[in-house]
């Protein structure tokens, strides 16, 4: 039995002490149509693409935003009323991180399309320069900053 401990002991260290390695797993994994970083999306206005994004606001202003910074700074309005509504799995984070805004923002993966036409912009009293119409929400995840 006291043979036993020791080995315990280091399998527990390795284990237990071995670095957390979390994978995000690339959006083409679950799709079949191009996937396009946020920050691209510019140049792929009107077509059908798979895009990651952080959701985050204030208030009435809310907005797409890349999760790092582009070099040009895109604020786009989640249009979710014109395309696909909110799945019910989902709606309890996006009504967490509208009821604690000051510390959460969601983390978006979903298909739709990017739109700029509008000159008088999009969203509360235009503050978005374009807009994401959704087709499908692929995975939605609460943040805390």
């Amino acid at each position: 039995m006291y043979k036993l401990t020791p080995i315990f002991f280091i399998i527990a260290f390795f284990f237990g002490c071995a670095p957390k390695i979390k994978t995000q797993h690339p959006i083409s994994n679950y799709i079949h149509i191009p996937t396009v970083n946020f920050c691209d999306l510019p140049n792929h206005e009107g077509e059908l693409v798979a895009t990651r994004a952080a959701y985050s606001g204030v208030d009435e202003y809310w907005a797409l935003n890349a999760q790092k910074k582009c070099k040009t700074q895109l604020n786009v309005e989640l249009d979710y009323r014109e395309g696909s509504p909110i799945p019910e799995k989902y709606q309890s984070l996006f009504d967490s991180a509208y009821s604690s805004y000051w510390n959460t923002y969601i983390i978006l993966e979903a298909t739709g399309t990017y739109e700029s036409k509008n000159p008088n912009g999009y969203g509360h009293l235009g503050s978005n320069k374009a807009r994401f119409i959704v087709k499908d929400y692929l995975n939605v995840r609460l943040i805390r900053k």
